[in-house]
């Protein structure tokens, strides 16, 4: 791994020096800041290390998303220990050709007061991104840093604008490690938009390597959790928010599916029935509410008991090979007997399991969605399995309807089950149109 071993000095000391690299001039338009520390580092200028990630939750289970921006440290540029005033305060990077081939970077000031981060700084384009600046041997470029004042946030706290937090990784593979920064510099009102980007700058990860400057290799993984941000980890600020993980049902979206209500398993005690590995219930998980549901038996308990109340639907993949996929759904109509004759029931989709997805719908030919109000005799329900196959006979899951009637809410847990092996199946195959048969 190449190193670039740039000095950073007072300008005024280097009167001596050649005239090359880069000055950068600090100004702080917030007003004067005094700082007993600051740091510079230089993050990676090519585009293809620079990436944007849209579905940052600024508050998990609060639906409010932020636009992401990540950097990656290429090198340091050092370090200035006790100043009085940072505005008009300049800084020369000199390059070390020796060490590194590169020329340009972006530059980001951290500025300290003791231990806590009071200040971050970039030299801004038009738009009010950061933006590179050229640090070659013969050549002097003169930049200006203009420097936010932010408030630090706890571990716990989301980003919000004008605050920022360290990031701190904990994981088995080593010592603890300052994995990054993130940041929300404070909108400009001159400008009509403000500035839309959270900026997240990786660090190289020292509890592996004491040595390490360059993170250009790492994932956007922030929080070290093994879950990247692109690939649906929600908060890459806390470790235990990513796809896949556990749902706590606190309120938070903890699992970042994005869903309200979310299905678990629970132990049925009323013996009607028992499942293996399930304990024969179902619980439903208002995430918004951050409340659990009572324990009612699962779609799987019902129908391995041969209760009445047993609701299953059928999928049909027979006939030619590939020519019905679990990539594109099927539609079956679904009765709900206590619906009919009131003046209309609300149907919500609350969840399913093993792969299922499903909708419902007042017609089968569109207007599909998960909550319907004004149903009076049943719905349409559209269902498919995700993209992993293959899938093969037999596979079963369950989808969870919550009917609201006028003598109270129910549950009806359905069962799903394909009737049929396919074959050659592919994300992109056709439709299989009507081919489900849902069973009273």
């Amino acid at each position: 791994m190449r190193r670039l071993a740039s000095v950073l000095a007072l300008l005024a000391a280097c009167d001596s020096a050649p005239d090359q690299g880069a000055t950068l001039t600090f100004e702080t338009p917030g007003g004067p800041m005094t700082a007993t520390r600051i740091e510079v580092v230089l993050a990676n200028a090519k585009t293809d290390t620079i990436s944007d990630v849209d579905n940052q939750r600024r508050e998990p289970g609060s639906g409010a998303e932020d636009a992401v921006r990540y950097y990656r440290q290429r090198a340091k540029g050092g370090a200035v220990d006790g100043m009085s005033s940072i505005s008009g305060f300049k800084l020369r990077i000199e390059p070390d050709a020796t060490t590194s081939t590169d020329e340009e970077f972006v530059p980001f000031v951290f500025v300290y007061n003791g231990d806590a981060l009071i200040g971050v700084g970039a030299v801004e384009d038009a738009s009010g991104d950061p933006s590179a600046v050229q640090i070659a041997p013969k050549v002097m470029t003169g930049y200006t840093v203009t420097v936010t004042a932010v408030q630090t946030v706890d571990a716990d706290a989301a980003i919000d604008r004008g605050k920022a937090r360290i990031v701190r990784c904990t994981n088995e593979r080593s010592a603890p490690w300052d994995s990054g920064i993130a940041w929300f510099p404070v909108a400009d009102p001159v400008r009509p938009n403000g500035r839309a980007h959270q900026l997240r700058l990786l660090l190289p990860d020292v509890g592996a390597d004491p040595a390490a400057t360059d993170a250009t290799m790492r994932e956007a993984d922030l929080d070290c959790d093994d879950h990247r941000a692109e690939a649906n980890d929600c908060d890459d600020l806390r470790g235990a928010f990513h796809d896949g993980a556990a749902e706590s049902c606190d309120g938070l979206d903890t699992n970042c599916d994005q869903a309200r209500f979310t299905p678990q398993g629970c132990t049925q005690s009323s013996g009607t029935c028992s499942v293996a590995g399930s304990g024969g219930g179902i619980q439903i998980c208002d995430d918004a509410e951050g409340t659990l549901g009572a324990c009612t038996p699962s779609a799987a308990c019902l129908c391995a008991g041969g209760n009445p109340g047993c609701s299953k639907c059928l999928v049909d993949f027979t006939g030619a090979a590939a020519s019905r996929a679990p990539c594109t759904p099927s539609i079956g109509f679904v009765k709900l007997p206590m619906c009919e004759g009131t003046t209309g029931c609300r149907v919500e989709v609350l969840g399913a399991t093993n792969g299922w997805r499903a909708y419902i719908s007042t017609m089968n030919s569109g207007g599909f969605t998960t909550t319907l109000d004004g149903v009076h005799f049943g719905v349409f329900l559209e269902a498919k399995l995700g993209n992993t196959l293959p899938f093969t006979q037999g596979s079963i899951g369950e989808v969870y309807l919550r009917i609201t009637a006028s003598q109270g809410p129910f549950l009806l847990p359905i069962q799903m089950e394909m009737s049929a092996s396919t074959v050659g199946c592919t994300p992109a195959s056709g439709g299989f149109g009507s081919k489900m048969t849902c069973l009273p």
